[in-house]
């Protein structure tokens, strides 16, 4: 059996012509043979053993978009270090004159490539910007807990540096689409606890009334507190389900991470609590 040597490339991902150039038509072919290298796109070669790494799907994205592309969005977050940004799909900017085609679980953005910093030697966004498009367009849980996950690595002058200079940056966006709910999403996040800004984003959607943060409850401190209605909310990472506790006559919720993936029984209770204390003519409504 004949060992194949390759060259390592950008983690283990090649431009075709690169490659052949460097270790000659017949060790290429040998390699593609062997299966050692598989095909991505018509320019590019990847090492099998690394296909699915994702720093190796970021590479080979690179190289076959072109020497302008840089990774975006929550693919440049993740380089960055958010794990709250997803890998299955990667997300690559050009700018507007340049062509890209199209590949599996890629998707191309165009726009203006101002701003660029290598991460692990591949293309990317900086932080802020990366933040600015995800805050904007992207998903809104996952813009929260990578803004929470980002500013949480910041002191608190950091913070408050970082948080001005991306609505700054939303603000002045030639595209205006998704800027108001951007802003909005930027004020919940604080760093402190991306659960407690994700419980707080549920109840915003929910249409719920909204709460006052960092409460001092008779219940102890609360994430999220209705005084009015003598009723708090605790994130807690550990909580299996939905848990009720009463003191006095306060009610203390302590929601944890299933309840935030699918928030149904979470928001009913919320829902109940507060038309119950606070709705005149209802039972129990209007106490205070």
């Amino acid at each position: 059996m004949v060992v194949i040597v390759l060259p390592a490339g950008l983690h283990g991902a090649h431009v075709r012509s690169v490659l052949e150039a460097r270790v000659g038509p017949p060790t290429l072919r040998a390699a593609l043979g062997e299966g050692v290298l598989v095909r991505y796109g018509r320019r590019v070669l990847v090492a099998r053993e690394h296909a699915l790494d994702f720093r190796t799907r970021c590479a080979a994205v690179l190289l076959a978009a072109g020497p302008h592309a840089v990774l975006a969005r929550e693919t440049a977050l993740r380089l960055h270090g958010c794990t709250a940004a997803g890998i299955g799909t990667l997300h690559v900017q050009v700018p507007y004159w340049a062509g890209a085609g199209r590949q599996a679980g890629v998707r191309v953005h165009h726009g203006r490539v101002d701003e660029v910093c290598e991460v692990a030697g591949l293309r990317c966004q900086p932080v802020a910007a990366a933040l600015v498009d995800v805050l904007c367009r992207g998903d809104r849980y996952v813009a929260l807990a990578c803004t929470d996950e980002v500013l949480a690595e910041l002191p608190a002058a950091g913070r408050a540096e970082l948080k001005a200079a991306v609505r700054v940056a939303i603000t002045g966006r030639p595209d205006p689409r998704g800027t108001r709910r951007a802003l909005a999403l930027l004020g919940l996040a604080t760093g402190k606890s991306p659960g407690r800004s994700r419980l707080l984003l549920t109840v915003v959607d929910a249409g719920l009334p909204a709460p006052e943060q960092h409460y001092p409850a008779p219940t102890g401190p609360a994430d999220l507190a209705w005084p009015a209605a003598e009723l708090a909310l605790d994130y807690a990472p550990e909580q299996g389900r939905l848990a009720v506790r009463e003191s006095g006559r306060w009610t203390l919720l302590r929601a944890g991470p299933a309840d935030l993936r699918i928030p149904t029984a979470l928001v009913a209770r919320l829902t109940r609590c507060l038309h119950a204390r606070l709705v005149p003519g209802r039972p129990g409504g209007g106490h205070h």
